[in-house]
C-alpha cells in the first residue's frame, strides 16, 4: 500500500490506522509514521496516544 486517506472522528481516524497497522503486520509490513501526516483544524486537540505526534506523526494545520 503506498497512500491512503482517513477521515471521521479521532475516535475513527485511531481505529483504522491501528487497524492498519494490525493488518500490516499479518503480512509483515509496517506503517512508516515518519511520513503520515495528521491535516487537522487549528483548533483541533490531537488527544489520542497512537496519534500524537511525539509519536513521529506530522501534524499540519491549515490556516483555517
Amino acid at each position: 500500500m503506498d497512500d491512503v486517506t482517513l477521515g471521521g472522528t479521532v475516535e475513527t481516524v485511531a481505529s483504522d490506522v491501528a487497524e492498519i497497522i494490525r493488518a500490516g503486520t499479518e503480512i509483515d509490513l509496517s506503517l512508516n509514521v515518519s511520513k503520515c501526516e495528521l491535516i487537522a483544524h487549528k483548533d483541533f486537540q490531537v488527544d489520542d496516544a497512537l496519534l500524537h505526534h511525539s509519536n513521529g506523526w506530522s501534524l499540519k494545520r491549515p490556516p483555517y
